[in-house]
């Protein structure tokens, strides 16, 4: 019990002076009848919930295509990298989505079976018209939005496409449907597709 004042330091002496000053306040807000304000559910007008809910499909319907591309050619650049993305970009949403409140229905692509062509340069091709058709929806459901952070991310994610996505099934079209194994090294190819 000796210890206690003689084993404090100096630095934190300022520590335990703010934990006491901010238990007293509480006590004493307590005691007023007043507690701590809870953070109120935020709501969005039904047009913006029909935004998100419209990327969350978008996303949930490009990674179910690329997933069964994987099972049909396998586990092949650039769709290893680019279906991880999707997965992240529908997670970014769905989060926006819980802290808003809307209700999201089940994915609706989860079962789908997706006819796949044999040629893999005309699944890139087909890849890489979803990806124009992605920043065209964007384009559409940002003009609805007015939340900075639904804003910021529907941005990021038609940013995405359209920088990221895109090119990278172009160069596969392009080169015939040439892929690269996942996990294997490019050599000169460049980094980030």
């Amino acid at each position: 019990m000796n210890c206690f004042w003689s084993c404090l330091s100096v630095r934190s002496v300022p520590l335990l002076a703010m934990l006491i000053l901010l238990m007293s306040a509480q006590a004493a807000s307590a005691a007023r009848g007043r507690s701590v304000p809870r953070q109120t559910t935020l709501s969005l007008n039904t047009e913006t919930q029909q935004a998100l809910l419209a990327a969350v499909d978008d996303e949930r319907k490009a990674r179910a295509f690329y997933a069964a591309v994987m099972k049909k050619h396998g586990d092949i650049r650039p769709l290893s990298n680019i279906i991880l993305a999707e997965e992240r970009h529908a997670a970014a949403l769905l989060a926006l989505c819980r802290k808003y409140g809307v209700a999201v229905p089940e994915d609706r692509w989860a079962s789908e079976k997706f006819d796949v062509p044999d040629r893999l340069s005309d699944v890139c091709a087909l890849a890489a018209q979803a990806e124009r058709d992605n920043v065209a929806i964007y384009d559409r459901l940002l003009g609805s939005v007015r939340e900075p952070d639904i804003r910021q991310v529907m941005e990021r994610l038609r940013a995405a496409s359209l920088e990221n996505h895109l090119p990278a099934f172009e160069r596969c079209a392009g080169r015939g449907g040439n892929s690269t194994p996942a996990g294997a090294r490019r050599g000169g190819w460049r980094r980030g597709w």
